[in-house]
Parts: C-alpha cells; sequence; structure tokens
C-alpha cells in the first residue's frame, strides 16, 4: 500500500510485468485490462526469463489460463494446429514401408508440402508480403502472419521418413508454444499504458537459453549476445506493422 501511495502522490509511473499476471485464482493488477495509462508495460523484465522459456516452465492450470486469457489467438492456433495433424496423419498412413531412401525423402517432402497446405487456408502471407504492407501501408492480417507461423511449426514436427503425426496435445501444445511470445508481445502493445518495452529476445522468439539474469544468482548472467542477422528487414516489418495495429507509432 506504501508504494501504492507514493506513486500516487508522486504521479511517478508504475512497472507492470506481463509475466506476473497469470494467476489462475486471483485478480491480478498485471492483466493488461487493469493497467492505467501513466504506467510502463513489459512482457518481462532483464530478471525474468524469456517469454518463451516462461510459458514452459508454467504449470498445467496456470498455462490453461494463460490460454483462456488469449482466448482468440488460442483458438485460432488450435484450429491449424488440428487441421496439419489430420492432414500429417493422412499423408502418413498412405506411407508404405521399406521405401528406398530416394523415395522416403520424395515422400516427406510430399507430406511436408501437404501439411502445409491444409495448416493455412489459402496463401501464406509471405516476409515480402509484410515488409511491403509496412511500407505501402496496406492491411495484412496478423492471422494470416500467425498462421504461416503455425504452417512452419507444424511442418517442422514431422521429422521421420514417414512423416508420423505427433500426439494431439503435443502439436498444439509446440505450437502454442511456438507462438507464445508473439501472442504476448500483442497483449503487451494493446495495454493502455503509455509506453511498452518489449525485449529482443521476445521477438526473436528464444527462450531460457538468451535469458539476461538470474536474481541472486553468478556465472551464468548477462552472457547472451544476439547474432549477427537476427534482426531482419522481416522481423523489423513486423514490428512496425503491430505498433501501427496497437496505436504506438506516433
Amino acid at each position: 500500500p506504501s508504494v501504492c501511495d507514493l506513486l500516487r502522490d508522486t504521479g511517478y509511473p508504475g512497472m507492470k510485468v506481463m509475466q506476473f499476471a497469470f494467476d489462475p485464482y486471483h485478480p491480478n493488477e498485471y492483466l493488461p485490462h487493469n493497467h492505467s495509462e501513466n504506467c510502463v508495460v513489459y512482457t518481462g523484465t532483464h530478471d525474468n526469463d524469456t517469454t518463451r522459456g516462461w510459458y514452459l516452465t508454467l504449470r498445467d492450470d496456470e498455462k490453461a489460463f494463460v490460454k483462456e486469457y488469449m482466448a482468440g489467438d488460442m483458438e485460432i492456433l488450435a484450429e491449424l494446429a488440428a487441421q496439419a495433424m489430420v492432414s500429417a496423419k493422412d499423408c502418413s498412413s498412405a506411407a508404405p514401408s521399406g521405401e528406398a531412401d530416394g523415395t522416403a525423402s520424395e515422400m516427406k517432402a510430399s507430406c511436408e508440402a501437404s501439411v502445409a497446405a491444409s495448416a493455412v487456408t489459402g496463401s501464406a502471407v509471405t516476409d515480402s508480403a509484410v515488409t511491403e504492407a509496412s511500407v505501402t501501408g496496406s492491411a495484412v492480417s496478423e492471422a494470416s502472419v500467425t498462421a504461416s507461423a503455425v504452417t512452419d511449426s507444424a511442418v517442422a514436427g514431422q521429422t521421420d521418413s514417414t512423416c508420423a503425426p505427433e500426439d494431439p496435445k503435443d502439436m498444439i501444445e509446440r505450437i502454442i508454444a511456438d507462438n507464445i511470445a508473439w501472442n504476448m508481445i500483442k497483449l503487451t502493445l494493446s495495454s493502455p499504458a503509455k509506453l511498452a518495452v518489449i525485449p529482443m529476445q521476445d521477438y526473436l522468439n528464444l527462450g531460457s537459453e538468451a535469458r539476461i539474469n538470474m536474481p541472486s544468482s553468478l556465472g551464468t548472467n548477462w552472457k547472451w549476445r544476439m547474432l549477427k542477422g537476427a534482426a531482419t528487414h522481416e522481423l523489423a516489418a513486423r514490428i512496425a506493422r503491430l505498433n501501427f495495429i496497437y496505436g504506438r507509432s506516433k
């Protein structure tokens, strides 16, 4: 209470960390619908794990609440994953055993193409299309960009020569984990907070290996470095588009 009184009396902005928001059982001031304009919101700070790493360490009930709060995006991801899974199952069941290596490789390529076709209705938005949209101001569906990411994730999950499908729950959970950082970024940018801060590791969708600092520990902190070439024009275009969508490009 004394900290709240101090912030109110001085007019200093508060600090909202989205990773602290998802308590399944109690009201939480860190959820974005509770933010005021006079605050700074972060997906996570230098003392937090990356968003991807954070999500993978949550309990099942906490993950369920994250999915519930992000309901619209998560339902889209689950539906796309289900479509990809059906396609993968179909092409796997059609694959004969004992094929030569060359034939198996051809079958895998065909199978992956089938998964990609079923995971996204119509043509997925390409990186160049996103870049062009950012420059021209034309509207690009964020859901389409997400669908493209889901396609990549679904295809990546088919690793053996017969394109054997994953367990349905595992596939859906993996695709959600692959997209959780961008969904958290969207929530953060949509906050009424005057300032939003997104760590580069979240824009790059990196896991715990890219964490900056573990408080009260020694030896591994402040060692992460962004690799040359990681900040692409396509990434910049996607960041610009989201800032435009949520009114932060002024």
